[in-house]
């Protein structure tokens, strides 16, 4: 097993069109792509540091003004504020017995794939969870997902009180509800980062037969290794681009799922939903409501579509609905 690279490109769609004849990566690029399309659909750029982000966000205009003939206006310049982002550093070991290995004869390659899969998923799960929920209050070695950086339903976007909020509250109560997110991803809007002069994904090393320890103290023997490493953050420069739905029951018959909270928090956002890299991020409770909505079939707002991996993708309004199991169904409703 080489070095792969799973992320080195704009998108991990971008890089199904480069993978090699080998199918290592692309295995591992399916397994990314089917349980987790939060970390296969968000631009990944170049951080401008190794360890943070630094960029700027816009917090006012200029004055734009009238003028007569013979006088001028009054100078003015639009005003930015600093952000930094930070970065986290994922990493996993696996270790196969040699003699396991070697017990499975031709299938020795593909024995070593499918466990090391197990760690794929896991580090993409742990990549998703930060996504959504990273705190560096909670961990100092983490991030701030969205859901630390969106917690209040009147905080406005940028500090520009003219626009919308970024939160809607769906009107339920205590520690059983959930969130719906829409995010317009991309370049100065909301993207991952990596560290300057990193490789970008998950990339997974091939570290070959080494000396290991064995469960019995004291004991050692030989395993196949393979390291994972994958350095990620989340770098909201416009947060207009992120709009959320808290407080949304995920039982009962009130305060569940609400097509007109969806279309206005794709208005709420700047491209009001029209841009190609806008998502729409729900889990399996709140997919279940919508699907169930779809079942009318005068319902103009859905409608399903194959996606580059042959799945149908269901869309509200143009944009796909993608479902992703790091968003909980015990969410502490929000004010």
């Amino acid at each position: 097993m080489s070095e792969v690279d799973l992320g080195g490109v704009y998108t991990l769609v971008d890089l199904m069109k480069m993978i090699g004849a080998d199918g290592k990566a692309l295995t591992c690029a399916q397994t990314l792509a089917r349980k987790n399309p939060i970390v296969r659909e968000v631009p990944i750029l170049e951080a401008n540091q190794a360890l943070t982000h630094i960029g700027n966000r816009q917090a006012s205009l200029p004055t734009v003004g009238k003028r007569a003939l013979n006088d001028g206006v009054t100078t003015s310049a639009h005003k930015e504020v600093p952000v930094t982002a930070p970065m986290s550093l994922f990493e996993a070991l696996s270790k196969v017995d040699e003699e396991i290995i070697k017990l499975a004869g031709s299938a020795r390659d593909a024995v070593r794939t499918r466990k090391d899969m197990a760690f794929v998923e896991a580090m993409a799960q742990a990549v998703a969870d930060e996504i959504i929920y990273g705190s560096i209050g909670d961990d100092a070695l983490g991030f701030n997902g969205l859901a630390t950086l969106f917690d209040s339903s009147t905080v406005y976007p940028n500090g520009d009180s003219s626009w919308y909020y970024n939160v809607q509250l769906g009107g339920g109560s205590g520690s059983d509800t959930t969130s719906i997110w829409a995010a317009e991803w991309g370049p100065e809007k909301a993207h991952l980062i990596y560290p300057r002069g990193t490789m970008a994904g998950l990339e997974i090393i091939d570290k070959g037969l080494q000396k290991v320890s064995g469960i019995t103290s004291g004991t050692e023997f030989f395993a196949w290794m393979t390291q994972f490493k994958w350095r990620v953050g989340l770098y909201v420069q416009d947060e207009r681009c992120i709009q959320r739905i808290a407080n949304v029951e995920t039982s009962g018959s009130e305060h569940t799922f609400d097509d007109d909270m969806l279309i206005t928090a794709l208005n709420r956002l700047p491209d009001m939903g029209e841009n190609p890299f806008t998502r729409i991020y729900v889990n399996r409770t709140i997919r279940t409501q919508m699907d169930i909505r779809v079942k009318d079939k005068n319902n103009v707002n859905y409608n399903t579509v194959a996606d580059a991996f042959g799945k149908p993708v269901l869309y509200f309004r143009g944009v796909p609905v993608q479902v992703c199991d790091a968003i909980l169904n015990n969410e502490t409703a929000i004010s």
